[in-house]
């Protein structure tokens, strides 16, 4: 399956992405390979091994984000919904994302929509 044939559709949250952000657009093609997986019980678009992980869900814990950021992937798609408004687990998944960029030569770069 191609990131255009699922329109990165979450099947579990019932949400979806209608375009790609512009930073999506630049580095990703509409025929990258696209696998679900779970990570941390949640269902997460894995495109082009990891080089991308979307996860829509609506309940982000700190355990789920830091086992998402564990994945090192180039890129990673978040709902603000997912943080349910909590600023605490908002701010600790920042934290943890700004610790775990500085030991790479690369950052992951965090898109929330």
């Amino acid at each position: 399956m191609s990131l255009g044939d699922c329109g990165l559709i979450d099947h579990a949250a019932q949400f979806y992405i209608m375009r790609p952000a512009p930073s999506l657009i630049k580095s990703r093609t509409l025929t990258e390979q696209v696998t679900w997986r779970e990570v941390a019980g949640a269902s997460v678009a894995d495109v082009a091994d990891s080089a991308l992980l979307v996860c829509l869900t609506r309940e982000m814990t700190h355990e789920r984000f830091e086992a998402l950021v564990d994945l090192e992937p180039a890129q990673l798609i978040l709902l603000e919904a997912g943080f349910g408004g909590n600023d605490e687990v908002k701010v600790n998944a920042l934290q943890h994302l700004k610790t775990a960029n500085a030991h790479r030569q690369t950052p992951i770069e965090l898109l929330v929509v």
